[in-house]
């Protein structure tokens, strides 16, 4: 116990020495320089710039100006630092201040750093430049475009991966990114099912993944595959995705994502696998899914969970039956409002979502509302009962 009590003091004593110690970023020690400009970067004070850009151009030390260049990313919004960046690329020789350079012009969004990143992709540059060069163009719309589909053409992996990572961002479509699918590099066959999740897939892309689908042995792109089918295809092989599903490991990766799946509208046939799940995780996604549809179709789907013995199932239920207005749902959360024997909590949350349903669906219920707002004798209950009866009469 005293070693550890003397342990912890030593370690106020050092850090408070540390931090206090002067930083100078004119230290004869280079190791001192680099850590004066590790710091006072992390202040993000913009008199600091002309000194790191000082420090990148003119250093002696690869070291030194390596760290001047990524203390010069903090500053995304300084025309100097940019500039600096720029320039210090054209002269410098050492690959890794070249690499601090290109990542740290990630933190500017201008045309001159899409015109670098494009230079380095087309020159005659490393391997490893041309692929932070790759991943800086995903924000690039149209830039070098040509450039990134000749390396995901005739580049190593590496650079195969970082070309596919930047075109997944860009509206550009690359018709052949399919053909990643049968990879052995698993890093581009996620990559490659990912790029359709942002670019809609011809019938035709859509029938090689279903097919992938049933042989492809990784996790994530097997998921990821799924979700393309969940989001595009509008008659899939049920039988095929449910035997993917039946995976409890795919299921449940797929089940967070459902959230984000564009398609409003799937079979209810898809989403039985995972509203029968006994993961809680994976039915409150799924709930979440429904609510956020918009699609009334689904109503059905909610009402046992309404009264599930999981808390996180049941308050998903109830957000869900008020986030679709369900016709039947006012009656559902005014039985939970009014039994005493449900917590107070559950019986507000219940009551906060009648506030979420259209105004035609309270007014059908508005006798039952009154008649509610009457008995009940939780003020914050009754105030939630009294918005939604004078939403239903506005």
């Amino acid at each position: 116990m005293k070693k550890l009590a003397v342990a912890a003091l030593l370690m106020v004593f050092f850090c408070r020495t540390v931090l206090a110690a002067p930083f100078s970023l004119k230290a004869k020690s280079s190791q001192d320089r680099m850590l004066a400009v590790f710091y006072l970067s992390r202040t993000r004070n913009p008199a600091y710039v002309e000194s790191f850009c000082q420090l990148l151009m003119n250093d002696r030390s690869e070291k030194v100006r390596e760290a001047a260049a990524e203390a010069l990313g903090h500053y995304g919004n300084n025309t100097k630092a940019l500039a600096c960046l720029l320039s210090a690329f054209s002269t410098e020789n050492e690959e890794d201040v070249r690499k601090a350079i290109l990542l740290s012009l990630y933190s500017f969004y201008s045309g001159k750093s899409g015109r670098i990143f494009c230079k380095v992709l087309k020159g005659n540059y490393s391997s490893n430049l041309k692929v932070i060069a790759a991943r800086g163009l995903a924000g690039y719309e149209g830039v070098c475009e040509k450039a990134l589909r000749k390396l995901l053409d005739d580049g190593n992996d590496e650079e195969k991966r970082a070309a596919l990572f930047a075109l997944s961002f860009r509206k550009e479509n690359s018709g052949d990114v399919f053909k990643f699918f049968d990879s052995g590099d698993v890093k581009l066959r996620r990559l490659a099912f990912s790029y359709y999740l942002s670019h809609v897939p011809s019938e035709t892309v859509l029938e090689k993944i279903e097919r992938r689908i049933a042989n492809e042995t990784d996790l994530v792109a097997k998921s990821t595959a799924l979700e393309v089918v969940l989001t595009y295809d509008k008659n899939p092989d049920i039988d095929s995705f449910l035997s993917a599903v039946s995976d409890e490991r795919v299921k449940r990766r797929l089940a967070l994502r459902l959230p984000f799946v564009k398609n409003r509208k799937i079979s209810a046939e898809l989403l039985k696998p995972f509203l029968r799940d006994n993961d809680t995780v994976v039915l409150t996604s799924a709930l979440t899914y429904v609510g956020n549809s918009g699609n009334r179709k689904y109503c059905s789907l909610i009402r046992d969970f309404l009264f599930s013995s999981d808390e996180s199932v049941r308050s998903a239920a109830i957000w869900a039956e008020g986030r679709l207005s369900c016709r039947e749902g006012v009656k559902y959360l005014l039985a939970i409002v009014s039994d005493l024997n449900n917590d107070d909590s559950l019986r507000l949350q219940a009551a906060k979502t009648l506030t979420m349903f259209d105004k035609s669906i309270l007014r059908r219920n508005i006798s039952l509302l009154e008649k509610a707002y009457a008995a009940e004798v939780l003020d914050d209950v009754k105030e939630n009962i009294e918005q939604a009866i004078l939403k239903a009469k506005n």
